[in-house]
């Protein structure tokens, strides 16, 4: 699974237009799984690339800091907490 999340992570550092990109039934984003999986040094790398939107919504209406708050850990809530303000 990391290694997914790798190729993942470098193809949207190649392609940063990309790095919105929602699911076509789920509208989850690759931030929104990173946060669900509290991988933070994915997070970290999504996090620097310009024009990220964080505050995209799932269809359960769910942002990748609420995803973080019900499936991630404190530390990874805390990091995207951070990087909002």
């Amino acid at each position: 699974m990391i290694e997914d999340f790798q190729l993942l992570i470098n193809f949207l550092i190649q392609r940063p237009d990309k790095c919105n990109y929602q699911h076509s039934l789920t509208l989850v984003t690759p931030l929104m799984c990173v946060s669900m999986w509290s991988i933070k040094t994915f997070l970290e790398r999504l996090l620097l690339i310009d024009g990220l939107l964080i505050n995209l919504r799932a269809v359960n209406n769910f942002s990748a800091i609420d995803f973080a708050r019900k499936y991630g850990t404190n530390e990874i809530i805390d990091f995207i907490e951070s990087s909002i303000m």
